[in-house]
């Protein structure tokens, strides 16, 4: 089947997955012509195209006569010359049909398959370390594959994901389903994961009830659409989860059952998401975790494309600790805060166009910072628990700036414990944290220790001593 017939029957975003992978692979017409005119008496260009007979043969001509036979490697080159473009093209042709033919014939075999696959395939782009609501914090081990680990499991009622891919250079298609039963929509959607540069896309980031999508619910979708590099547009919606929210997650996401109770399910929000999205590419960080979620509650367009600034980062910036949302912040230097999906959705939009435009270094910021405050001057604290207001880190802020020092651990020392609500499960009595109760034991003793139950008032300390 010819090339063109070929392209046909796939769709845009298919197109421009085998452009890319052409790209990627094809032979460099400027490699080819600079290897022809420096190395083309010794046959250079030939083993570039791995014709090696014909190769090693110019060469051997070349050395063995010392080079006075170089009139016939000259006519040779001469002959060349006329047919490396027809060879370049060629080369391209070839690359494009495999290219094409694969994801054809990857698509139809899918399709065509009477139940999903039993054994997991491993996802390249899923990811235990920016999963969901935020992997970094999260507080259980999930039945996740990814690119490091085997999938885990706790229970045999956990899902796995299967992914069928297909994977070349640096680009993959997949079609994505779960291991359960899916809808035939479900099923005939295709995701293309493509590494592009876009300036016309969809930044996307979700709030969840937890990181199983077929036992959990959506409690907030964010997105920013931007065309010609330029945001146009915000999506940013709570959403009815129709689920409970573990306490634990609601410290995470800072999303309560009674800021969802009243808004719209996902099914009824859908159609305004679906008209937003249209047929722009989806970005965002770890974007497997959000299209699984939304796919399995409803949205299922014939085609999903997406890119992912968490492969994308792991594929450009080496010298970083990790590839967290948070931690690529910091390394950008970027300030602002990160208490929901819409917040997510502003980092991760401004991460990729970094990368993109090949910004990789680290961006230093010179310190503007005031001398901090005397308020707190000499007063140690310490804090534990979570708490709804505000992030740790906000509270070391609030803390630091006024002149006192947080510790990580209660001590003899410590001026005030800020205790939060406990939501660990490994609490030592099953109701205080160590720090509370090690905090107890000074105060018995006379200790100068004083006990802070609530944000309200660590502020209030602060009006006090002002």
């Amino acid at each position: 089947m010819e090339n063109n017939e070929l392209l046909e029957q796939l769709t845009t975003q298919e197109r421009l997955l085998v452009s890319s992978e052409v790209s990627n692979k094809r032979k460099s017409p400027a490699v080819v012509w600079i290897l022809w005119l420096l190395l083309g008496m010794i046959g250079a260009h030939r083993y570039y195209f791995k014709k090696i007979g014909t190769g090693v043969l110019m060469t051997a001509i070349f050395i063995l006569s010392f080079g006075m036979l170089f009139f016939v490697n000259l006519i040779w080159m001469i002959v060349d010359a006329f047919k490396l473009n027809r060879e370049i093209n060629a080369d391209q042709a070839k690359i494009e049909k495999e290219v094409a033919e694969h994801i054809i014939n990857t698509r139809n075999e899918f399709k065509s398959s009477p139940e999903v696959a039993k054994e997991p395939i491993k996802s390249v782009d899923t990811t235990q370390e920016e999963i969901g609501i935020n992997a970094s914090e999260s507080p259980v081990a999930d039945n996740v594959i990814t690119e490091e680990n085997e999938p885990t499991s706790s229970s045999s009622t956990l899902k796995q994901d299967i992914v069928t891919s297909f994977s070349f250079s640096n680009t993959t298609a997949s079609v994505e389903t779960p291991n359960f039963t899916v809808t035939p929509e479900e099923s005939e959607t295709v995701v293309n994961k493509i590494f592009d540069d876009l300036k016309d896309f969809v930044v996307l980031d979700i709030e969840t009830t937890g990181r199983s999508a077929d036992q959990d619910g959506i409690t907030q979708v964010s997105g920013i659409k931007y065309v010609n590099d330029e945001p146009i547009e915000t999506f940013n919606e709570f959403v009815n989860p129709e689920h409970d929210i573990p306490r634990d997650i609601q410290f995470m996401t800072h999303i309560t059952p009674e800021m969802v109770a009243d808004k719209p399910t996902f099914t009824e929000l859908l159609p305004k998401l679906s008209d937003f999205i249209g047929d722009n590419t989806i970005i965002g960080h770890n974007v497997s975790f959000d299209i699984k979620f939304l796919r399995l509650h409803g949205y299922h367009p014939a085609v999903i494309t997406t890119e992912d600034t968490l492969s994308i980062s792991r594929r450009k910036i080496k010298n970083i600790e990790n590839h967290k949302l948070e931690t690529l912040k910091n390394y950008y230097g970027l300030k602002n805060q990160s208490h929901n999906s819409l917040n997510d959705c502003e980092t991760t939009a401004f991460i990729y166009r970094e990368i993109r435009d090949g910004h990789l270094d680290q961006v230093v910021i010179a310190s503007t910072e005031e001398t901090p405050g005397t308020l707190f001057a000499d007063l140690r604290f310490c804090i534990t628990g979570k708490f709804m207001e505000m992030d740790r880190d906000e509270i070391k802020e609030l803390i630091t700036k006024n002149g006192g020092r947080v510790t990580g651990a209660v001590s003899s020392r410590t001026d005030y414990l800020i205790v939060g609500e406990q939501v660990a499960n490994n609490l030592t009595d099953g109701i205080h944290s160590a720090s509370e109760l090690k905090a107890m034991e000074f105060s018995e003793k006379g200790g100068k220790i004083k006990v802070l139950h609530s944000i309200e008032e660590l502020q209030s300390l602060i009006s006090e001593v002002a």
